[in-house]
């Protein structure tokens, strides 16, 4: 992972995870199956890590949020 990518992960702070329980119904781009979790920035520096676990987030204060929050207010410029 270069600087750069590592840059604009800690200044956006969101993190996925795939929740599927079976194979079959495995899909990853069903957006229903996942679990999004947004820390504010400074949370994230200092963490001071470069990976961290579910949780890790989740004691940071992490709530859940949707797909389409995280599209329009993490993803979207």
């Amino acid at each position: 992972m270069g600087e750069e990518r590592v840059e604009a992960c800690v200044r956006r702070g969101h993190f996925a995870v795939q929740t599927a329980r079976e194979h079959a119904v495995y899909a990853p781009l069903d957006t229903t199956q996942w679990e999004f979790y947004v820390l504010p920035r400074p949370v994230v520096a200092a963490l001071d890590s470069g990976s961290v676990g579910l949780g890790t987030v989740c004691a940071a204060g992490g709530p859940t949020v949707s797909f389409s929050w995280v599209w329009t207010k993490i993803l979207v410029p």
